[in-house]
């Protein structure tokens, strides 16, 4: 019984020296995760810029098939 509680207090005190590694590994996981949540925003962006301008440039073609000058100098 005593060997098994040895061996259990030293995977403990093992596991306490480990602990300090595992801040430093989760601020480099964090930085990715921030780098990769901006990039994805940026990307979000974009899309919707240029999906408004192939909209402008669509309703712009519209008018000007229908002869609407008016419309299409908007």
């Amino acid at each position: 019984m005593i060997p098994l509680f040895l061996e259990l207090t030293n995977a403990l005190a093992s596991t306490t020296d480990k602990s300090d590694e595992l801040s430093t590994s989760g601020a480099g996981s964090q930085d990715d995760l921030r780098r990769h949540c901006c990039c994805r925003v940026n990307v979000a962006y974009v899309f919707n810029a240029v999906g408004k301008e192939i909209g402008g440039i669509v309703a712009q073609a519209s008018a000007l098939a229908h002869l609407d000058f008016k419309g299409f100098r908007r």
